[in-house]
């Protein structure tokens, strides 16, 4: 088996080093190099310059004749639902296709094909385009680059017909981001680029406000174009078709079932809300807390069940990963509250898969669930208060009216915002093509 040419250091190295963040199984047929980017091996010598083997080509040419926006998204490259910016994009991209990594690949002529798995992306997709060779001429085209981090691997001259989109400042902002002090420095060189951008999206007014602000960039270039939901897929349930799903996740027919969405980052502040949980359990009766989504990072897991210990709610808890599309519309019906207490947000997506569904909500009084809910959901003032979390709680269980006000105001609010309406906004603002936009 030949060599391979390391993208970081430019030297040739071989397949028994160990990258960045432990061992990981090797892929059939493939070397590792310093930076973690495992090469497949190509038949007939050693590979002198990835730059001629990879490229970033186009989407697929059926995606661009119908109707679809040719958005490549180079930030939420991992397998699965996507959630986030991954959402955005797809959602932006219609037609129920998400491209991912391995569609944009170009295989050569010489049959050299990339590792079709990718899990650590900051190890395995950042150094080798650090220097330059790969993604070197996207940015001539006038499509999305998703995700600021990658901006800086571009000329400012290039991004002139760019149209970029900055989810949130979040990672350079918190001070409780997973980014190492690295990826912050390359995030915010990213976003000195960004000022040359020929256009900049983001999601929220919240969002725009601090971009502006921070990087002194024209207003009359950074654009919001919020988040859709599909309103199909998300929708309220019967009772009968509530008390289904509930048998199907193994919940209590009679038992309150608060459900948060998300991870366990810090500015989400599960602590507290958990606090509140068993507040509200002693006090009020019987009560399941269901978490879904990935935890992140082994910290915040951590972090998380010491709060479950302290508060004594390990027997009421439910944990759930990996849950496809339709089984979370099924558990958002099982629900009968979402909690939403994080402090810090670029949006807010369960906030609005819970309203499309029909669920009412408890949510942080934050900037940007503010700006697309408004008076649809319930507000707790002081998201760092287990008393205000409690008392929101049992308003909730005990005010029937208000529920009924909530679940149909925020299902006529999600229906305002469709992905359809979202796309048209954005094409009209890229100047992309005509999409066409439904109506609801």
């Amino acid at each position: 088996m030949g060599t391979a040419v390391c993208p970081r250091r430019r030297r040739k190295c071989g397949g028994g080093v160990v990258p960045r963040g432990g061992p990981r199984a090797p892929l059939p047929g493939s070397r590792q190099c310093h930076s973690g980017w495992r090469w497949a091996h190509r038949p007939g010598g050693p590979w002198d310059s990835p730059r001629e083997e990879f490229r970033i080509m186009t989407p697929p040419r059926a995606l661009e004749s119908n109707g679809s926006i040719p958005l490549v998204s180079l930030w939420p490259l991992l397998s699965g639902p996507p959630s986030g910016m991954g959402a955005y994009f797809r959602g932006l991209q219609g037609d129920g296709r998400y491209v991912r990594f391995k569609e944009l690949i170009y295989r050569s002529r010489r049959g050299v094909a990339a590792p079709a798995v990718l899990r650590r992306l900051e190890h395995q997709f950042l150094a080798p385009i650090r220097n330059g060779r790969i993604l070197d001429d996207i940015a001539d085209r006038p499509w999305v680059l998703g995700g600021q981090q990658f901006v800086s691997h571009f000329s400012r001259r290039r991004l002139e017909t760019a149209t970029v989109v900055v989810f949130d400042l979040i990672d350079i902002l918190c001070p409780e981001s997973n980014l190492t002090s690295g990826q912050v420095r390359t995030t915010w060189k990213a976003m000195e680029n960004v000022r040359s951008a020929q256009t900049v999206v983001t999601i929220s007014e919240y969002s725009r406000e601090r971009i502006i602000g921070l990087y002194d960039i024209d207003p009359d270039r950074v654009s919001v174009i919020p988040f859709g939901v599909d309103a199909v897929r998300f929708r309220p349930g019967s009772g009968d078709q509530k008390a289904a799903c509930r048998e199907a996740f193994g919940l209590p027919k009679s038992s309150l079932v608060v459900l948060y969405v998300g991870s366990e980052q810090r500015r989400k502040n599960l602590p507290t809300l958990i606090a509140g949980l068993a507040q509200y359990r002693k006090k009020d009766g019987d009560l399941v807390f269901v978490k879904a989504g990935e935890s992140q990072s082994d910290l915040g897991r951590s972090r998380f069940s010491s709060a479950l210990r302290a508060n004594q709610m390990e027997q009421a808890t439910m944990l759930l990963q990996e849950l496809s599309e339709g089984q979370m519309a099924d558990l958002y019906r099982a629900a009968d509250i979402l909690a939403f207490p994080s402090v810090e947000e670029g949006w807010g997506i369960p906030v609005l898969e819970a309203m499309a569904s029909g669920v009412p909500v408890l949510s942080s009084r934050i900037p940007p669930v503010v700006e697309f809910a408004g008076d649809t959901v319930l507000y707790v003032d002081d998201p760092f208060s287990p008393g205000d979390w409690s008392s929101g709680l049992a308003e909730l269980r005990t005010n029937d009216s208000l529920r009924a006000t909530l679940s149909t105001a925020g299902r006529r609010r999600a229906l305002d915002l469709t992905w359809d309406r979202a796309r048209g906004r954005f094409a009209a603002r890229t100047q992309l093509g005509a999409v066409s936009v439904g109506q609801t």
